[in-house]
Order: structure tokens, then C-alpha cells, then sequence
């Protein structure tokens, strides 16, 4: 038995035996060390300036508000109006989930904030139709109406339409793919949302 131990002893202390490689850090350091894929998933955008980011990409669906304007009939209210604008008011959203995409990890979140978009763009569209459109004035009954019903409206449709942008759309659309059905569903459901109460209120505006 004591043999066996001093033999043990002994190879373990021979310096002419290779010793193992050491390594820098250790294991759970090394588990922890972020590839360049998972460092772009961690990239975060502080709450408040993600949603003026949000805010601010709103934006670029104003020049829905003119086609509409310009377009006529059937054309502005099923198509100019309920495409163009859902598709372009969430821009800042799309923004976010590209280069920050760690800020937002819920579907609900990213639902959310595509619906602060919708009520940035509904505000400012309320504000154009009555301040811009009507120059000399509109009363208080419609002052009411641009400021509550199709502001909630921009904030329903946008927030459904958020349920459908995540990253995986993103992903899919990168390499030429279709979102899934799943994106698909919530997409065209805010488009139709904002279909019909476009022409419930063109079928209003003739009674």
C-alpha cells in the first residue's frame, strides 16, 4: 500500500511529465463570454428613449395622412389609409428590434409600444385635421370626435399589429421567407380594423 502511494507521489511530481494546458478564467467565466451573436441580442435602449424613439418614427407614416388626401374613393379608404399607415407608423419599433434588440423581450412589450405609436400618430393626425384642414375653425363636437374615436382607433390597430412584429418576422423576411401565419394574422386583422371604420365613417358622412 505504501508502495503504491510513493509511486502515485512520484509521477505526479516527475517535472518530466507534460503538464496540462492551463486555461484563462475560469469555466463559468468562460461559459459566460458572449459571442458577437448573443452581444447584438443583449444591446438595450434605456425605457425613455425607446419610446421616443417609438414616438419620433411615427413619422414617417404622416405621408400616409396626404396619400390618403390625395387618393381617391375606394382606394384611400381600403387600401391608402389601412396599408399604408399600419405598415409605416410602427417604424420606430422595427428600429428598435434591429439595433436594439435587447430592450424589448415580450411580445406583449413590443404590442405596446407599437401602440404608443399608434397614439402618437393618431394625436398628430387629429391635430392636422383640425388645425391644418380646417383653417377657420371646426366646432366642438368635431374637435371631440378627431381627438377620441380615431385616436383609439390608431392605438387598437397599432397595438394588433404589434402582436404580429417580432424578431423571427424579421429574420424570416431577411432570407426571403414569409413571417408565420401567426404575424401574418395579426397584421392583416389591424388592416381590416382599420378597413371597416373607414368605411363605417365614409358610410356615416353620406347619412
Amino acid at each position: 500500500m505504501r508502495a503504491a502511494a510513493y509511486c502515485l507521489q512520484c509521477s505526479i511530481s516527475d517535472p518530466g511529465l507534460p503538464e496540462a494546458p492551463e486555461i484563462a478564467g475560469t469555466p463559468d467565466t468562460i461559459s459566460r463570454v458572449p459571442g458577437p451573436d448573443l452581444r447584438d441580442s443583449m444591446r438595450r435602449l434605456p425605457w425613455p428613449l425607446a419610446g421616443l424613439l417609438v414616438i419620433a418614427g411615427c413619422v414617417l407614416g404622416i405621408p400616409a395622412i396626404f396619400l390618403s388626401e390625395s387618393a381617391a374613393g375606394v382606394i384611400a379608404v381600403l387600401i391608402s389609409a389601412p396599408v399604408v399607415e399600419e405598415l409605416f407608423k410602427p417604424f420606430g419599433v422595427y428600429l428598435l428590434l434591429a439595433r436594439w434588440p435587447g430592450t424589448v423581450s415580450r411580445q406583449s412589450s413590443i404590442a405596446a409600444l407599437a401602440g404608443l405609436a399608434g397614439l402618437s400618430f393618431g394625436l398628430f393626425e387629429s391635430a392636422l385635421y383640425v388645425f391644418v384642414y380646417q383653417p377657420d375653425g371646426v366646432g366642438e363636437s368635431y374637435a371631440l370626435f378627431r381627438f377620441t374615436i380615431p385616436v383609439a382607433l390608431h392605438i387598437t390597430a397599432s397595438t394588433v399589429f404589434g402582436f404580429g412584429v417580432n424578431r423571427q418576422a424579421f429574420r424570416a423576411l431577411s432570407v426571403g421567407d414569409l413571417p408565420s401565419r401567426r404575424s401574418w394574422t395579426f397584421i392583416v386583422s389591424a388592416m381590416l380594423i382599420h378597413a371597416v371604420y373607414n368605411i363605417a365613417v365614409t358610410v356615416l358622412a353620406f347619412l
